[in-house]
């Protein structure tokens, strides 16, 4: 059996729960629109629909076909497939150091287009405090989009910079999918927009019956050791998902919906976690390789989604991904960058030298911190 894989993988206890026990109640209602405090939550199997429902839902309420979305140039690719397929006009804005947007670039866009989505990322759980952001963009009357898909819950769910926040639950949690989307129970007081909602909201209600069993199959001979995958195969190339043909359907599925209600009481614990086995990492680099840098260093990590590594010197890298390799390590690249981002490397440098200088280790909740201490 390895010692590490890429996914969590879901406990034996957990399975037989989410096979043969019925929803808890204790979760959130994932079934329906369902009313928590003043926010609407909805459901989805992944976040790149979460993000296309939102689209949608803009586009009815202003009765438009066009509209202009910004979007971090650090951001996954695969994700906008869904948006670019209904024909959503994407500007890119560069991200800093620190992982956060570039407040003047983006006055600047703001001041030569007429933008109707922003999109702001919580990078691998790293809390960032969006009031300076939130402010510009509430003067452009657009709708702010507070993306936590690395993050399992908000640290602070009395504070609200957005219209919507996205989480994406399967990224962290053993799921075979699921996304939530929390909105600002405001915008659906006004006029017909609850209507235009729940009209648009009710093509996404098709789910994959036969995927998370799938999904389960391949985690049981995982936990076997069969059909494990670990490593990097190729640095510098991402597989190009430019079509929603690979996504699963819309809907959460049932089974998610049961799990995660499971997994609910266990955040704290997979958090912890989570913080442990990347304390763990950072001791084993700084032995490796001294000179690698931990990515967001003075960053206020509520959540640990993966922990990256940058490297100044191209031979130290290559050196790093052959030994951590070699080690079986759980290590990856992150993420798919947009063309148009990579096509203007000037403008985009620093999230183009974060992707293409950066190994990324997985810390989920099946790794065991005594494993990665024992690994040199």
């Amino acid at each position: 059996m390895r010692k590490f894989t890429n996914a969590p993988l879901p406990s034996l206890g957990l399975i037989f729960k989410g096979l043969i026990k019925k929803n808890s109640g204790t979760a959130i209602q994932f079934n329906e629109i369902s009313k928590a405090n003043d926010h609407l939550n909805f459901n989805f199997s992944r976040s790149a629909w979460s993000l296309e429902f939102i689209a949608k839902l803009r586009m009815g309420i202003m009765q438009t076909n066009t509209i202009k979305m910004m979007v971090p140039d650090y951001f996954c690719n695969s994700t906008l497939a869904a948006l670019r397929e209904i024909k959503v006009d994407l500007v890119f804005y560069p991200i800093n150091q620190n992982g956060e947007g570039n407040i003047d670039e983006i006055d600047k866009i703001l001041k030569k287009n007429k933008i109707d989505l922003f999109l702001a990322v919580h990078f691998f759980g790293n809390y960032y405090n969006f009031s300076a952001i939130s402010k510009i963009i509430k003067t452009s009357n657009a709708w702010f989009i507070e993306d936590c898909a690395h993050m399992l819950t908000n640290p602070d769910p009395r504070i609200h910079f957005a219209h919507f926040q996205i989480f994406s639950p399967h990224k962290l949690l053993p799921l075979p999918d699921g996304a939530i989307l929390i909105a600002n129970k405001a915008i659906f007081e006004k006029g017909s927009n609850m209507e235009i909602a729940k009209t648009i909201y009710s093509e996404y209600s098709e789910y994959d019956f036969f995927e998370p069993f799938k999904w389960l199959l391949k985690r049981l001979l995982q936990k076997l050791g069969v059909g494990v995958r670990i490593g990097i195969n190729n640095f510098f190339h991402d597989d190009e998902i430019n079509s929603t043909k690979r996504f699963p359907k819309p809907a959460m599925t049932p089974f998610s919906m049961s799990l995660l209600s499971h997994l609910m009481d266990t955040l704290e614990e997979e958090e912890s976690t989570r913080k442990e086995n990347s304390d763990s990492w950072v001791k084993i680099m700084s032995e490796l390789f001294p000179s690698a840098r931990v990515i967001y260093p003075e960053g206020n990590f509520h959540s640990y989604y993966l922990l990256g590594f940058e490297f100044e010197e191209e031979k130290d890298l290559a050196k790093a991904i052959f030994l951590l390799n070699k080690k079986k390590y759980p290590i990856c690249t992150w993420p798919d960058l947009p063309p148009e981002v990579l096509d203007n490397r000037d403008y985009f440098r620093k999230a183009i030298d974060f992707r293409y200088k950066t190994i990324f280790f997985h810390v989920h909740s099946s790794i065991r911190k005594k494993d990665i201490e024992s690994s040199l």
